[in-house]
């Protein structure tokens, strides 16, 4: 009885393994909630190679049923999935860089926690020490000191002028830009940082979340249909 249920849990897991074959090629558009499969590939190959090994350890023929599903998937999804080695050649140079969005460095928090995030953040400067950093949700109005970045490009976004972004670096830059999206005060920039006399282009990009409230009564309130909408329609984006 007990191997009969998990072989039919096997089943179903198999299935859902051979359904994500299928999400890259069924358009978001059409099918915004077959998309939310995606999401659980990898779990579903974890679980899928847990039932091939059960069935293995105790020589169960069912065992080939999970591993040449797990072979496809190998193939299908490569290794960027499964893992794998990689062979390029790193090289020896490297550059700091630290992306970190401060949230307006508490401008709008409570007394008791305005300026944390400030705090912590000069402490992360001096520990770390980065070459270039990205800001997102940047506020011109703050306590940091960025002294020793004297090059720098800050861009607010035209519709909403209290919150943007920034790129600081230690590098001259030679060009800049941004990339904005309609109807949000999300968007990327990027400057071409002159580098050892290498150019190198650093994006920093904001882009929205999904909206996601993490608590009891969030999901109480119809959140966990909220949260399905949310992601499917994301994928449609």
């Amino acid at each position: 009885m007990t191997r009969k249920f998990l072989f039919g849990i096997n089943i179903l897991v198999l299935v859902l393994l051979l359904l994500s074959f299928f999400v890259p090629l069924v358009a978001p558009v059409k099918f915004p909630v077959f998309s939310l499969l995606s999401l659980l590939t990898l779990p579903i190959i974890g679980v899928n190679a847990a039932f091939a090994v059960y069935w293995l350890v105790r020589w169960d023929p069912r065992f080939f049923l999970s591993a040449t599903l797990l072979i496809l998937a190998h193939i299908y999804f490569g290794p960027f999935v499964l893992g794998g080695k990689n062979n390029k050649e790193v090289s020896e140079k490297t550059l700091d860089v630290l992306s970190h969005n401060v949230h307006l460095f508490d401008k709008y928090a409570a007394d008791l926690e305005k300026g944390s995030i400030a705090q912590e953040y000069k402490l992360l400067i001096d520990r770390k020490a980065p070459e270039i950093i990205c800001l997102q949700e940047y506020t011109g109005t703050h306590p940091v000191d960025f002294d020793r970045y004297p090059y720098q490009y800050i861009y607010f976004n035209p519709p909403f002028k209290l919150m943007g972004q920034a790129i600081m670096s230690q590098y001259p830059m030679i060009n800049r830009g941004s990339l904005n999206f309609q109807n949000t005060a999300n968007n990327v920039i990027y400057a071409d940082l002159l580098v050892d006399g290498d150019t190198i282009r650093i994006y920093n990009a904001h882009l929205q979340s999904i909206g996601i409230n993490p608590t009891e009564k969030f999901v109480n309130q119809g959140g966990a249909e909220k949260i399905k909408n949310r992601i499917s329609t994301t994928f449609v984006k």
